[in-house]
């Protein structure tokens, strides 16, 4: 699947979730401001994670979302 397909089918399916999306845009936004500002962008990013963590699983692609938070906090709190 070529790169722009896999834009355009993220960007369909984030369109679906209209809140998510909101979120996402704010974590950019603070990600983008906030380059040298590392702990400001992690702490947006942990914001997101609590985000996805207390939305139903309906809204959430059927956990999907709650199981990347989940490996990626792993990930990050092991260092690897």
């Amino acid at each position: 699947m070529l790169a722009i397909d896999r834009d355009l089918m993220w960007l369909e399916r984030l369109n679906r979730h209209p809140v998510l999306r909101a979120r996402m845009e704010s974590l950019l936004g603070v990600v983008e401001d906030a380059a040298a500002d590392l702990e400001k962008a992690d702490a947006a990013e942990r914001g997101i994670e609590n985000f996805v963590h207390a939305q139903p699983t309906d809204h959430a692609d059927d956990g999907s979302w709650r199981i990347w938070a989940a490996r990626d906090r792993s990930v990050r709190d092991s260092g690897r």
